[in-house]
């Protein structure tokens, strides 16, 4: 009996030093897996996502992470979409297209407004150059009747003369 209870402790050990090691190997897939998305980030890959890795199903906090990075990277990526299409539109005067706010929030809901009401500013300056345009061509072309009478009205002159 007394071989017995002593072994015990030693296989439980075992056991629970093969359990340790499963877990960090599991935390270090995860860990590398999770890295692998950041460093694609950082480097500009904001369609990079984590994917799942294998046993970390025993691992809610593992979970949670990965699909936490998967929404922050999934509202970047929108952002920086959702920012790019509707300058691209402003710059062509197609100052109708404004930055989508749903699903933002925070940070980049402050950001999106402030675009567009950038946006909204282009789409003023524009009409006022618009403006300032036609009454130019106006001008322009009071000027050039002015002128065609005014060389009519001298050569009637001359020939009546």
């Amino acid at each position: 009996m007394g071989h017995h209870e002593q072994e015990r402790p030693v296989i439980g050990r075992r056991r629970s030093r093969q359990a340790e090691t499963a877990g960090e190997n599991r935390y270090d897939a995860a860990m590398a897996e999770w890295l692998r998305v950041l460093t694609a980030a950082a480097e500009g890959d904001l369609e990079a996502r984590a994917v799942h890795v294998a046993g970390t199903e025993e691992l809610p906090d593992a979970q949670r992470f990965r699909n936490a990075l998967n929404l922050l990277l999934d509202r970047v990526d929108a952002y920086v979409r959702e920012s790019a299409a509707s300058l691209e539109a402003a710059s062509d005067a197609r100052f109708h297209r404004r930055f989508l706010l749903g699903g933002t929030a925070g940070s980049l809901r402050n950001g999106a407004k402030s675009i567009n009401e950038a946006i909204a500013s282009m789409a003023a300056t524009h009409a006022a150059l618009d403006t300032v345009n036609s009454r130019i061509q106006l001008a322009d072309d009071f000027e050039q009747t002015v002128f065609h009478v005014a060389e009519q009205m001298a050569a009637a002159s001359t020939e009546l003369s």
